[in-house]
């Protein structure tokens, strides 16, 4: 009778410990895994345009991670720049004003310019900008030389939470 008490002290909690085990893992075959949002890394803040609708005028623009950025997240202070792909069909910018809409909020710093003798843009968001939006419209020309107007989002990301 000892002998079976001794084995049960030592094996009982076995169950548990095996439960604890198998419940474990590194999510690698979780279903729900794929659920869960992902935190995406800092972005540099380039916007690609890599293609123009000439008939909507709509633009196609792609982020840093190759995302449709047509509503881009920013970070305050941060340097958004727009690059022109040289295979797209946009000839130029022509200009990057805000729009004029009544819940619009200046973001910027400094308002886009042409990066130099580029076909670029660049502007910088206000440091103090917080949990702020801003509509703006990118006045295009396509290859053929007509003129067009698209107006994408930007919305710079909330102050983070320090405790």
């Amino acid at each position: 009778m000892k002998r079976v008490l001794y084995f049960c002290k030592i094996f009982s909690p076995c169950p548990f410990i095996f439960y604890l085990l198998t419940s474990c893992n590194d999510g690698a075959n979780n279903k729900a895994d794929s659920d869960v949002e992902t935190v995406q890394p800092f972005r540099k803040g380039v916007i690609t345009i890599t293609g123009g609708d000439t008939l909507t005028g709509k633009l196609v623009m792609k982020d840093d991670s190759g995302h449709a950025a047509h509503n881009f997240n920013a970070d305050h202070g941060q340097t958004i720049k727009w690059i022109v792909h040289p295979h797209s069909n946009v000839k130029e910018i022509i200009a990057i004003p805000q729009k004029d809409t009544s819940d619009n909020n200046n973001i910027f710093s400094e308002l886009p310019t042409a990066d130099g003798n580029s076909q670029n843009w660049k502007a910088t968001i206000d440091t103090g900008a917080y949990d702020l939006h801003e509509w703006y419209n990118i006045i295009w020309k396509d290859t053929s030389g007509k003129t067009r107007t698209y107006d994408p989002f930007i919305q710079v990301n909330p102050r983070p939470f320090i405790p």
